[in-house]
């Protein structure tokens, strides 16, 4: 749920939402946002996961695209654009060797190294 992605995502399903039910884009916009905002502070034992949202999502999109299949290539629109808005992963290799005791200090991101003496 990265930001410029989420917001794509966000707003072409609360999009498809308004041409299946007039009126309930902004709705659906805001149970998603909702929900965004309660997978990334879970509280509580009861808090869903991932996967339970994703199956609930893709049931609720399922349902409405096979009563409505002209919105099927919209749908795929928006898949489309959030791979190409979405960053490439990346992969990291490293290798290192330590000898004489020197110190190696890796990082496959930004690292931060503050030593005292």
């Amino acid at each position: 749920m990265v930001t410029e992605s989420w917001a794509l995502l966000r707003d072409g399903i609360a999009a498809l939402w308004q041409q299946i039910y007039p009126g309930q884009g902004e709705v659906i916009a805001r149970d998603l946002d909702a929900i965004r905002e309660e997978m990334r502070n879970p509280v509580g034992e009861d808090a869903p996961t991932a996967e339970v949202v994703q199956q609930e999502w893709r049931r609720r999109l399922r349902r409405h695209l096979e009563e409505n299949p002209e919105l099927v290539p919209q749908l795929e629109q928006l898949l489309d654009s959030l791979q190409v808005a979405a960053p490439a992963p990346r992969q990291v290799h490293q290798t290192a060797r330590a000898t004489g005791g020197s110190t190696v200090n890796q990082a496959g991101g930004n690292i931060t190294i503050v030593t005292t003496k």
